[in-house]
């Protein structure tokens, strides 16, 4: 089968970070085809095939590097110091609107990929579901959904607050139910007003079930933890 010569873009740029932990590299240039880097490095030795159609673009005072990866978000948020509580307060249809707002704010500042660490009901789902069907673009994202909190717990306020193993448990089937890619955990308080920052939320036995219950179906666990 022939390559198609019709598809390649050519970026130059002033200074290219490969990411490959080396210096960057001055006249830099980057090499696509579809969606598909296949060459980075200096102009001179970034070079499409012979006889291809290419696209250039010339950024001569600009610096190319790959796509961030932000590993703490939260897209619920609005970034003027309110609280979360007043966040969570407001309808999921405006969550999931300010979500879409967020993500396309990360898109454009050159993060293209983000892990979000919890959000209210079922609102970054259907954000996500939205960038499947082309109605907006975001970064991948890798969601959890609601973090799983106890009674008055920090996070409680986004959806799943439990007491016991048994409703712990649940929960994170939920989770995993509704398309969570792994469980967020509160494991202490934080800054939710009804919360206790320094002291343990959950006991062993509700930790256990819950990582046991996210790891039996290959899901990985994060943990909201303050500490002295």
């Amino acid at each position: 089968m022939h390559e198609q010569m019709h598809d390649f873009k050519l970026i130059k740029a002033g200074l290219l970070i490969d990411g490959k932990g080396g210096p960057p590299i001055e006249q830099g240039a980057v090499l696509v085809q579809g969606s598909k880097i296949v060459a980075a490095g200096r102009e001179r030795d970034v070079v499409p095939p012979e006889g291809a159609a290419v696209e250039t673009f010339d950024y001569p005072g600009k610096t190319v590097m790959p796509g961030l990866i932000d590993c703490h978000t939260h897209h619920n948020g609005f970034g003027d110091g309110r609280a979360g509580e007043d966040v969570a307060a407001l309808p999921d249809e405006i969550l999931t609107l300010q979500a879409a707002r967020n993500a396309t704010a990360c898109l454009f500042s050159g993060v293209t990929s983000i892990r979000e660490n919890g959000a209210k009901n079922l609102t970054m789902f259907r954000l996500r579901e939205a960038a499947r069907m082309g109605i907006i673009q975001t970064p991948r994202m890798v969601l959890c959904g609601r973090p799983v909190a106890t009674i008055g717990g920090h996070m409680g306020y986004f959806g799943t607050e439990v007491t016991g193993p048994v409703e712990a448990t649940a929960a994170v089937r939920q989770l995993i139910k509704e398309g969570a890619d792994y469980i967020k955990i509160c494991a202490t308080g934080g800054t939710t007003r009804t919360s206790f920052p320094l002291l343990p939320s959950f006991d062993v036995d509700e930790l256990k079930a819950i990582t046991h219950e996210a790891h039996k179906v290959g899901k990985l666990t994060a943990t909201h933890c303050s500490s002295t």
